[in-house]
């Protein structure tokens, strides 16, 4: 095994004997640490490996993310889990972690979570099941939130409440630059603006079935690396919901979501389901339909945003933005936007 990479799992102190290469399982590697060359330096984000590390008996007991020491996102979650894996009311939400550097690299040292992840869960599971099982990780997320909120107050930032529309304005103009019309844009807006001020809350970011793992009876969250960045409330609820629905619709495993806002506008299961646990969220969270609404906008605009500063291929950007113009042309020709997402009728 590489010296440095030897000497910082001994740092972190998860073994009392030398570890070797037999030891260790190579999970996934995106490139050497550090580039090899100066001109691999500036893909930062695509460099690095995951480690499984074995106990004698061949089991898995951590899983180690490995990355430049300049990756913020590595770094951010890293400190984050340090300090909330000690608060015993999430001993079951996020997994034991610590984090050791070199000048060079970032570790961070999970306990191995060995149970399936959600995406592999939530396309068999009955309905009922499907919806008590939304409802368990939503509040899971909640509770995060509670934590961290306290725990780690420099999160929050600002305490002043969100302007929507000053917040979604930038990703507006990303979603320009790929022929969103400025009529569209408009009603996004308005829809942000009628939402008013905004209380904050902190939201996981990415909070899809790949990153919800089912181990011990209970909902671990993994992959905070831009926990906290997004306060919007009900942003995570929207993605993890709607990518929930495109698991359920085919049964054949991830993939991009197509066609959301017409999948509720259908009298199905899917979309009963759906609406009824937006409803429970935005009841949790005491939003009024506007506060949904215009959560929604920023949260169609963002997403789509993400994707197109990303420059993802056009299979991957084209179902969201179609459902973000079916969004705008929604509120534009007045229908019933809460109908479709939260059954409100």
């Amino acid at each position: 095994m590489n010296a440095k990479l030897r000497q910082l799992l001994a740092t972190a102190g998860v073994r009392d004997h030398v570890i070797k290469w037999s030891d260790v399982l190579v999970a996934h590697s995106l490139g050497a640490v550090p580039p090899p060359t100066n001109a691999e330096a500036d893909a930062i984000r695509y460099r690095g490996f995951y480690l499984v590390l074995l106990d004698a008996r061949g089991t898995p007991t951590h899983f180690c993310k490995c990355r430049p020491v300049t990756d913020n996102e590595l770094a951010h979650e890293t400190a984050l889990l340090e300090t909330l894996c000690h608060d015993p009311r999430l001993r079951t939400v996020v997994p034991e972690t610590r984090g050791v550097r070199t000048t060079e690299m970032l570790m961070q040292i999970s306990a191995y979570l060995p149970g399936p992840a959600y995406l592999r869960e939530v396309g068999r599971q009955s309905d009922a099941v499907w919806a008590q099982s939304m409802r368990e990780i939503l509040t899971a997320a909640h509770l995060l939130a509670e934590c961290a909120t306290a725990l780690v107050p420099s999160l929050a930032g600002d305490p002043a409440p969100l302007n929507l529309e000053q917040l979604g304005s930038g990703p507006l103009t990303d979603l320009g630059t790929v022929g969103f019309t400025a009529p569209r844009a408009e009603a996004l807006q308005l829809a942000m603006r009628r939402a008013g001020p905004l209380g904050r809350r902190l939201q996981h970011g990415d909070l899809f079935p790949g990153n919800i793992i089912r181990w011990a009876g209970s909902w671990w969250l993994v992959d905070l690396a831009r926990y906290g960045w997004c306060q919007v409330p009900m942003f995570d609820a929207y993605h993890f919901v709607r990518s929930c629905c495109a698991l359920r619709q085919d049964g054949r495993g991830a993939r991009t979501v197509e066609g959301w806002y017409q999948q509720l506008t259908g009298d199905g299961r899917v979309a009963a389901t759906a609406q009824r646990t937006l409803a429970w969220v935005a009841g949790q969270a005491g939003l009024t339909a506007a506060q949904c609404i215009g959560a929604l906008a920023y949260y169609s605009v963002d997403i789509t945003a993400r994707l197109i500063q990303r420059r993802a291929p056009p299979p991957t950007l084209a179902p969201f933005l179609a459902d973000t113009e079916r969004l705008a042309d929604a509120l534009r020709a007045g229908e019933s936007v809460e109908r479709v997402f939260f059954g409100i009728r």
